[in-house]
Protein backbone atom coordinates (compact mmCIF):
# COMPACT_ATOMS: atom_id res chain seq x y z
CA UNK A 1 0.00 0.00 0.00
CA UNK A 2 1.37 3.32 -0.65
CA UNK A 3 1.91 6.47 1.20
CA UNK A 4 -0.58 8.24 -0.86
CA UNK A 5 -3.29 6.09 -0.04
CA UNK A 6 -2.74 7.08 3.57
CA UNK A 7 -2.99 10.97 3.18
CA UNK A 8 -6.21 12.49 2.93
CA UNK A 9 -8.01 13.92 -0.03
CA UNK A 10 -7.40 17.76 -0.83
CA UNK A 11 -10.18 18.90 -3.02
CA UNK A 12 -9.07 21.90 -4.71
CA UNK A 13 -11.28 25.15 -4.45
CA UNK A 14 -14.18 26.20 -6.00
CA UNK A 15 -13.98 29.38 -7.95
CA UNK A 16 -17.88 31.15 -7.11
CA UNK A 17 -18.85 32.58 -10.67
CA UNK A 18 -21.37 34.29 -11.66
CA UNK A 19 -22.87 35.45 -15.38
CA UNK A 20 -24.25 38.84 -16.07
CA UNK A 21 -27.84 38.70 -17.11
CA UNK A 22 -27.51 41.92 -19.72
CA UNK A 23 -24.37 40.29 -21.74
CA UNK A 24 -24.28 36.74 -20.79
CA UNK A 25 -20.93 36.79 -19.37
CA UNK A 26 -19.42 34.28 -16.98
CA UNK A 27 -16.94 35.84 -14.85
CA UNK A 28 -15.65 35.29 -10.93
CA UNK A 29 -16.57 38.40 -8.93
CA UNK A 30 -13.90 38.38 -6.93
CA UNK A 31 -11.06 39.36 -9.14
CA UNK A 32 -13.28 42.73 -10.81
CA UNK A 33 -14.21 43.66 -7.33
CA UNK A 34 -17.67 42.37 -7.52
CA UNK A 35 -18.78 43.70 -10.71
CA UNK A 36 -19.38 42.63 -14.38
CA UNK A 37 -15.93 43.89 -16.25
CA UNK A 38 -18.36 44.43 -19.53
CA UNK A 39 -21.32 46.57 -17.75
CA UNK A 40 -20.19 47.23 -14.69
CA UNK A 41 -23.22 44.57 -13.12
CA UNK A 42 -23.34 43.76 -9.46
CA UNK A 43 -24.70 40.89 -8.45
CA UNK A 44 -26.11 40.99 -4.58
CA UNK A 45 -24.14 37.54 -3.26
CA UNK A 46 -20.70 38.03 -4.58
CA UNK A 47 -18.23 37.22 -2.45
CA UNK A 48 -15.99 39.87 -3.54
CA UNK A 49 -12.96 39.17 -0.46
CA UNK A 50 -9.45 38.69 -2.72
CA UNK A 51 -7.27 35.98 -0.96
CA UNK A 52 -4.50 36.88 1.31
CA UNK A 53 -1.68 36.35 -1.62
CA UNK A 54 -3.72 38.71 -3.96
CA UNK A 55 -3.62 41.50 -1.72
CA UNK A 56 -0.23 41.45 -0.88
CA UNK A 57 2.01 43.54 -2.76
CA UNK A 58 5.11 41.94 -3.75
CA UNK A 59 6.96 44.91 -3.50
CA UNK A 60 6.32 45.72 0.38
CA UNK A 61 6.81 41.67 1.03
CA UNK A 62 9.97 42.12 -0.71
CA UNK A 63 11.26 45.45 1.17
CA UNK A 64 10.70 43.22 4.80
CA UNK A 65 12.51 40.64 3.97
CA UNK A 66 15.60 42.71 2.51
CA UNK A 67 15.31 44.69 5.59
CA UNK A 68 15.36 41.23 8.09
CA UNK A 69 18.14 40.08 5.78
CA UNK A 70 20.10 43.72 6.66
CA UNK A 71 19.72 43.11 9.97
CA UNK A 72 21.03 39.74 10.02
CA UNK A 73 24.06 40.86 7.69
CA UNK A 74 24.27 43.98 10.63
CA UNK A 75 23.96 41.40 13.70
CA UNK A 76 26.79 38.68 11.76
CA UNK A 77 29.61 41.69 10.92
CA UNK A 78 29.18 42.95 14.63
CA UNK A 79 29.71 39.11 16.02
CA UNK A 80 32.46 39.29 13.77
CA UNK A 81 34.27 42.44 15.28
CA UNK A 82 33.97 41.89 18.03
CA UNK A 83 35.27 38.18 18.56
CA UNK A 84 38.15 38.54 16.37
Amino acid sequence: MSIAAHLPKVHPRTEQRVVCPTDRFAFAPRYTDGACPLCGWRPEDADVALPLTARLDRFWAAVGVWAAVSVLMLVLVVLAYTRG
